[in-house]
């Protein structure tokens, strides 16, 4: 199975000490930095309406609080609508 642009979403990134995982599940954040992309893997929550990311995270995707990165489960088959 591949994934796809199309499976994935835009979220903003809220930058924490420690995100929260209680609901929390793998997926890859990416940022559209196309020059310099990077890309990492993280728990989230997915009905946050922001990605969670600590210093650390933020800084290996060479992205800011506010900035825009695409989210993407490593589970879409149970986030289908």
């Amino acid at each position: 199975m591949s994934c796809t642009e199309k499976e994935s979403t835009v979220l903003p990134v809220e930058i924490v000490d420690t995100a929260t995982l209680d609901e929390a599940e793998p997926y890859l954040i990416s940022n559209d930095h196309y020059q310099d992309y990077r890309g990492i893997l993280v728990q989230h929550d997915p009905e946050h309406k922001t990605i969670q990311l600590t210093q650390t995270q933020a800084e290996q995707l060479k992205v800011t609080q506010g900035d825009v990165v695409r989210v993407l489960s490593l589970n879409p088959k149970e986030h289908k609508a």
